[in-house]
């Protein structure tokens, strides 16, 4: 409203109708407040709140790129550490099957060398000779066991198809269920780090299905999918709550999630209590499609149930 001298100001006003006895309109009677003051404080208001909200936003927006750039930091980490344990497996891997095993086949060569040398009357010094043969190739064989559960040679040389079929195989064996492998349409140039990926993917898959889910049968698969590779792995376990542990470790998950990254793919788990687990992981064939980041030490790379430890 404009006072008499000009002036403009806020103002709230309620106005009553006056009427006389016949209930016939004779005015009004209005009572006006000025406001000014009160609008002025709300305005006053109003930009503080603002300008809260534009500095929360700074903030805000601030401390998130920091995030961003530390979870970035931290894949990178992630991926650095994947790749050199990978590389220190093989390395492992590589003595133990190069100078180990060749020094166990040679103290086995000796012990043998010994035991025709020895005379036909000595029983007792045949069979202790005997004896320490056997626990000599019973050693080597533990060796060579240890040596392809660090770094299979046989990924590198035949192919991830055959390094799979070959953990199945030997997973087999303590088991009483079966472990089924079906594999559809590989291509027969699969990147090393792409194949290291999936066959640590698996072989962690099926470690946690020897502690958690002990009975019943493993489905694996295996495929060419439109230009990726997926790989499925189902148990019939007992599952689990994934809402319920999550937050509570389970490492062995987030390792093979953050490998299937690393590659440039994506790592689901599906469980239920009562109805096992289906790890689903697919991996872009084509290198363009993978995710640009620190190589995970080709050729590297690990759920069924998971790992909680």
């Amino acid at each position: 409203m404009v006072r008499k001298g000009g002036s403009a100001f806020w103002s709230h006003w309620v106005t009553t109708p006056i009427r006389d006895e016949q209930e016939q309109l004779r005015g009004f009677a209005k009572v006006l407040h000025d406001n000014t003051e009160r609008k002025a404080a709300e305005e006053l208001r109003e930009q503080l709140r603002k300008k809260e909200r534009l500095l929360l936003q700074t903030q805000v927006r601030s401390t998130g790129e920091a995030l961003d750039r530390t979870k970035e930091e931290l894949r990178a980490l992630a991926g650095s550490l994947l790749g050199a344990q990978e590389d220190e497996r093989r390395r492992i891997a590589r003595e133990l099957h190069d100078d180990l095993s060749q020094r166990l086949a040679v103290l086995a060569i000796r012990l043998a060398a010994l035991h025709d040398a020895l005379p036909n009357n000595s029983s007792s010094a045949q069979n202790e000779a005997l004896r320490l043969e056997k626990y000599v190739a019973g050693l080597a064989g533990e060796v060579r066991r240890l040596s392809h559960r660090l770094h299979p040679s046989i990924l590198d040389d035949l192919g991830l198809a055959v390094a799979l079929r070959r953990l199945v195989e030997d997973f087999q064996v303590s088991r009483d269920q079966p472990v089924g492998l079906t594999e559809r349409d590989l291509p027969d140039d699969i990147a090393g780090d792409t194949a290291a990926t999936l066959y640590r993917i698996a072989q962690e898959a099926l470690r946690n299905i020897s502690k958690h889910a002990s009975t019943g049968p493993v489905r694996i698969e295996l495929g060419d999918e439109g230009g990726e590779l997926r790989l499925t792995i189902a148990d019939s376990g007992p599952g689990f709550d994934h809402a319920a542990v999550r937050g509570r470790g389970g490492l062995g998950i987030i390792s093979m999630q953050e490998r299937a990254r690393l590659v440039g793919g994506s790592l689901s788990l599906r469980s239920r209590p009562g109805e096992g687990t289906i790890i689903d992981v697919r991996v872009p064939l084509s290198p363009d499609d993978t995710d640009a980041g620190p190589d995970p030490a080709a050729p590297p790379a690990s759920p069924a149930t998971p790992d909680q430890g």
